[in-house]
């Protein structure tokens, strides 16, 4: 049976800050109720009315961010086409009833505050929004708690899905390796003997490399660790202020030298404004240290996708990409530029957080390039 995407019957989405629960990350959530477990909801009118549609080939409402994001390279939803999918139905999802897969993200305590981030997922700038509310009153978002240093949410809630049927967790943020609860997740899995069947795909800004989280990883059965950077040099340390390039180099260079035999390193990019002028100088370093780099189209916040681009500026950041060849990526980002027609709105946006965020965080992006100083002139 070709189904338009896996998730609903193999995958438990649960963002523990906000207790926040759906089939995958792109998704709309929902939130659960008082006294239902994850369980509750799997089984529940809403999530097996959300498969019925899809079995009946629809696309449901919840969906539409997935798919309007979707490229010709870029498709979320194929990261669950390798999963075993046994009898699927709209009732229990699958055949052992259960989630096969459990996506996991904690909480947003972070040590970066990237450019293209929401509060949800940084701690920074969930206080960067708070301290202007003019600039970011166009921003649709829940602050999940009052101090999310002090509580980051908890994983019982989705302890009981994870047993020997388990195949896959996926970790994100925040930052995964800072949260105390991705090492006690990590740890029953370890000594309930379930790691040993569970690929454990990690996404990271590999500012830090925690010995206790690493030395966890060995007990899987597989490790993915994808790794978040989106260029290199000035343009990386300009879009995920305040870490510094070469610290993360290091660092990359450090898992690579350390790589077990049951571990993967790949990379994902978000392609956005702003690294788009500097495409030239990032994307060779970043080829040759990777191999293969994951792009993934910015769609979020309001006003930092390509809708806030002028079509001039378009044509020179082309002009750029016709330079450096015809890889996958490189047409993947082609595609990017073009996904979105040009709204003045959204223009407007970018130069009021640009200008913004650049006095926050003591940034200066005409720097990078002397067209990004025309950009934000530009009437």
């Amino acid at each position: 049976m070709d189904l338009l995407c896996k998730a609903p019957f193999t995958g438990v989405h649960y963002v523990a800050s906000n207790n926040l629960v759906g089939f995958c990350c792109e998704q709309t959530k929902t939130i659960l109720q008082p006294n239902q477990t994850i369980k509750d909801w799997w089984t529940s009118e809403y999530a097996v009315n959300f498969r019925q549609e899809i079995l009946d080939g629809k696309i449901p409402d919840h969906c539409n961010k997935c798919v309007a994001q979707e490229t010709k390279f870029d498709k979320p939803r194929t990261q669950y086409d390798d999963l075993l999918l046994e009898n699927p139905n709209a009732q229990t999802g699958n055949k052992k009833g259960k989630p096969i897969m459990v996506d996991y993200s904690v909480g947003n305590l972070c040590n970066l505050r990237c450019t293209m981030c929401e509060p949800r997922n940084s701690v920074l700038i969930e206080k960067m929004y708070k301290k202007y509310p003019d600039t970011f009153s166009m921003e649709k978002f829940d602050l999940p708690f009052d101090d999310p240093f002090e509580k980051n949410g908890s994983w019982e809630p989705i302890d009981d899905f994870i047993d020997k049927d388990t195949v896959r967790i996926k970790m994100q943020g925040g930052e995964p390796t800072l949260q105390k609860n991705h090492i006690e997740l990590l740890q029953f899995c370890i000594d309930n003997g379930f790691a040993e069947n569970i690929v454990l795909k990690l996404t990271t800004n590999a500012t830090v490399l925690p010995k206790d989280f690493y030395a966890l990883l060995d007990a899987f059965k597989q490790v993915r660790i994808g790794i978040s950077i989106d260029g290199t040099g000035d343009t990386y340390e300009y879009i995920r202020n305040p870490a510094k390039w070469s610290v993360v180099k290091q660092n990359i260079d450090t898992l690579f030298a350390e790589l077990k035999p049951n571990q993967v390193i790949w990379s994902n990019l978000v392609w956005q404004p702003s690294n788009a002028f500097t495409v030239d100088k990032w994307y060779p370093e970043l080829k040759h240290i990777f191999g293969d780099i994951g792009i993934i189209q910015c769609m979020e916040p309001v006003g930092m996708t390509f809708a806030s681009m002028p079509t001039k500026y378009k044509d020179y950041v082309k002009s750029k990409l016709q330079t450096l060849g015809s890889d996958e990526e490189i047409y993947n980002m082609y595609e990017g530029l073009d996904q979105f027609e040009y709204d003045e709105k959204m223009f407007n946006i970018f130069k009021m957080k640009t200008i913004q965020m650049d006095k926050h965080k003591k940034t200066d992006i005409t720097q990078l390039d002397p067209m990004y100083a025309e950009l934000l002139e530009h009437n």
